[in-house]
């Protein structure tokens, strides 16, 4: 074999490293999605079309969520929405959202006002809606996302899970429903 220069050698050297880090990360591949429970593939959960939220903040809750990749802000029923200044100039809000679905109770929550967004609605004209920040639990997964707050209460789902939430954590199966309840718990 002739005699390899020193600049052929540093090239075959950077060529082996690329190659091991490369089977290297084609065997943490294998390893993490052989990693597969009936709730999890790899580090992601299986969510169905709709979920059942059963913890907001510190208070227990059981209520239904719609789980919709589609919409880029997870939202949350409330009801009686304040913004209030404090003399230190931060920013709360003041709103009750349901303990339920069927709304008996209601749970009044304080929290800091992150931001306000403009959201899209069904009717077209986009609405302006306070965003709080707050921990919730599903199944196995307890997580802290932002929710942007409106009036749900005609609809059957008083959570919608979005991207903000959903990215990272989550793979979807539309064509069921309730999927950490069953198998994860």
């Amino acid at each position: 074999m002739p005699y390899l220069s020193e600049w052929n050698r540093q090239q075959r050297s950077v060529l082996i490293q690329g190659l091991f880090l490369a089977f290297l990360s084609l065997t943490a591949g294998v390893t993490r999605a052989e990693t597969t429970s009936a709730c999890q593939h790899g580090d992601r959960y299986i969510l169905g079309n709709r979920e059942m939220i059963s913890q907001v903040g510190h208070h227990a809750v059981n209520l239904t969520t719609l789980i919709d990749s589609g919409s880029t802000l997870s939202s949350m029923d409330a009801q009686n929405i304040e913004v209030k200044a404090h003399t230190n100039g931060s920013r709360w809000v003041y709103f009750d959202i349901p303990r339920d679905d069927h709304q008996a109770q209601m749970l009044r929550l304080v929290k800091p006002l992150k931001r306000y967004a403009w959201i899209q609605t069904h009717s077209g004209k986009p609405r302006k809606r306070p965003v709080i920040e707050t921990a919730i639990s599903l199944g196995p997964i307890t997580t802290t996302t932002a929710f942007s707050l409106t009036e749900r209460s005609a609809f059957n789902e008083k959570i919608l899970l979005g991207k903000n939430t959903l990215d990272g954590i989550a793979l979807i199966d539309p064509s069921n429903d309730f999927l950490l309840n069953h198998d994860c718990l």
